[in-house]
């Protein structure tokens, strides 16, 4: 069961849902575990490793739950994407980042501060939480090129999900939707710009829900393991799309 420290309500625990929240808490968070379950209690354990775990006593028999209490500290550490910034417009597996961030919600306010005067390039890793089966659509709002940037080139961005490319810059592919299956999905994201234009964004839309930028708490900087047998359908493609994948279309071009 999952409640917050701060509230009466308790609701039962939904993994995929509720570890981490699929929303923001005020304050701690409180998980009730059957002391039998050691599974989940570990699974806790790992994912929140600084909370508190205590025996709850009856008064009329043997201890049958635990507690488990999770800072607020620990609920925002585990929010966002980890980003990493590199001090050239072209990715180098040799080059070593100047910052290395956590980054969310998908809003880059860069027009009044940008993270580099220069060229750029970030990637972003981690992990999308889906709550529930459904068909999720996703769009990029990027800039127009700046002002004596190289050929007048925007900015580049792509998305992948597990490893599939969901949106391209390079190639117009700037909204895509997909029937996604409850769980956890490896997210990867790189921009790069010879010289920054100005704020950009990443948006989703959940099943029957509106468009919105891309919020905190479905995104978790740890990388979630793939599982080959989850439903994962196209929805749209753009003409050409499968002749540009068989020419060997990577992340990041």
């Amino acid at each position: 069961m999952l409640g917050a420290a701060d509230s009466d309500q308790v609701r039962a625990l939904d993994i995929v849902r509720d570890i981490p929240p699929s929303r923001m808490h005020d304050g701690a968070l409180l998980y009730l575990a059957p002391i039998e379950d050691q599974p989940l209690i570990s699974l806790l354990q790992q994912v929140y490793p600084h909370a508190e775990t205590q025996a709850h006593p009856r008064t009329d028999g043997p201890t049958q739950f635990v507690v488990i209490a999770v800072p607020a500290q620990d609920l925002a550490q585990r929010q966002g994407l980890q980003g990493q910034y590199f001090a050239a417009a072209e990715f180098d597996a040799a080059q070593e980042a100047f910052r290395v961030s956590r980054d969310g919600p998908l809003h880059f306010a860069w027009a009044a501060q940008p993270p580099y005067d220069g060229p750029l390039s970030v990637i972003w890793e981690g992990s999308l939480r889906v709550p529930a089966a459904g068909v999720y659509a996703f769009a990029v709002d990027l800039p127009p090129a700046a002002d004596g940037a190289a050929d007048g080139v925007q900015p580049a961005f792509t998305l992948q999900l597990d490893d599939r490319l969901m949106l391209d810059s390079t190639l117009g592919l700037l909204e895509n939707d997909e029937m996604l299956a409850q769980g956890f999905y490896r997210l990867a994201m790189r921009y790069r710009a010879e010289q920054l234009a100005g704020d950009w964004t990443v948006r989703w839309q959940p099943p029957g829900g509106e468009w919105e930028r891309s919020p905190c708490p479905p995104l978790q900087p740890g990388l979630a393991r793939r599982r080959p047998d989850r439903p994962f359908i196209r929805r749209r493609r753009l003409p050409g799309a499968d002749a540009r994948r068989a020419q060997g279309l990577h992340l990041g071009r």
